[in-house]
């Protein structure tokens, strides 16, 4: 579900952050797109070509994750002029800034080319990345009444202190690690780096309240065992549950609970599957199409996801 522009904004707060939310996407895009910008991730490429041997011995997995936040940090700060400060909240982004008229927050994702594929061609983000109010999600399989499973995102909509709007944004870049040998993915005129925002939380109305495709992991409820560590709560797969109703969330199957209204859902572990008490979402997934299409106060379209090549 992308922006309606056929709701009517609810007030000027709104539409302000509309504008801030295209005001700052075009200002770091030129950033991003910039030769410098081009140029030190060239530097980072050649870098970790050099020190290969290095990085290995020390496990490094994802070789430029820490590299790009500080480019993206150093760069953003230096070419930015309205920045007033940082941003103090430990829930936020890799790089988090305070601007005389809103809270930046740009989240860094370096995408293996090898590794899970779908993860350049989706945004998926944690719930300390996002200030969206999303509605429940999931339906019964019978018609019954099932309230649907909470998505949760933890970011405010607005900084507690200066009340300022607390923007999101994310810059994915895809690299290729093989053979022992580390660079920046290449192959035809594919695009290797995705810069795009997510819609502040007071502006979920406008989305109708549903932006993600689909779940990636789930939060579930915890007990202590025999050795007062917390595990997840589960029932084996023949557990009968009482007074409850099949229910499907996603792709995942499960029950509710009437009675306890606890929802739990069928999930692979080590060794099998078992039924698991899930009590909300955790890391999530957008489609691009869904964050492409944007209208400032004044409905005019911007895209809120670009794509080009280093």
């Amino acid at each position: 579900m992308g922006q309606d522009k056929t709701i009517t904004i609810s007030n000027q707060k709104h539409g302000d952050i509309l504008n801030l939310e295209k005001k700052y996407f075009t200002e770091l895009e030129k950033i991003f797109k910039s030769e410098e910008f081009c140029e030190s991730l060239l530097k980072i490429e050649k870098w970790t070509k050099e020190n290969y041997r290095l990085l290995n011995s020390w496990g490094k997995v994802n070789k430029v994750q820490l590299p790009c936040q500080r480019i993206i940090n150093y760069h953003v700060m230096n070419k930015i002029q309205q920045i007033v400060g940082v941003y103090n909240s430990a829930i936020s982004a890799d790089i988090a800034f305070e601007t005389k008229d809103a809270i930046i927050n740009i989240d860094s994702k370096t995408v293996s080319s090898t590794g899970n594929r779908g993860d350049f061609e989706s945004l998926f983000f944690g719930p300390n990345q996002s200030s969206f109010k999303h509605k429940k999600i999931g339906v019964s399989k019978n018609k019954d009444q099932y309230p649907g499973l909470p998505v949760i995102f933890e970011l405010p909509s607005s900084d507690i202190l200066t009340k300022k709007p607390i923007l999101t944004f994310f810059l994915m870049i895809k690299y290729t690690d093989v053979d022992n040998n580390f660079e920046w993915y290449s192959k035809d005129s594919e695009p290797n780096i995705r810069f795009m925002c997510i819609p502040n939380g007071d502006l979920s109305y406008l989305f109708k309240n549903e932006i993600i495709s689909n779940p990636k992991t789930y939060a579930y409820a915890k007990k202590d065992n025999k050795n007062n560590k917390k595990v997840d709560k589960t029932h084996p797969l023949s557990y009968s549950f009482q007074n409850s109703i099949p229910i499907r969330v996603n792709t995942k199957e499960g029950f509710y609970n009437l009675n306890t209204q606890e929802t739990w859902l069928e999930t692979d572990i080590k060794g099998g599957k078992v039924y698991k008490q899930a009590i909300s979402t955790h890391s999530c997934r957008i489609d691009f199409l869904t964050l492409k299409d944007r209208y400032d106060a004044s409905g005019n379209v911007w895209e809120g996801i670009k794509s080009w090549v280093i």
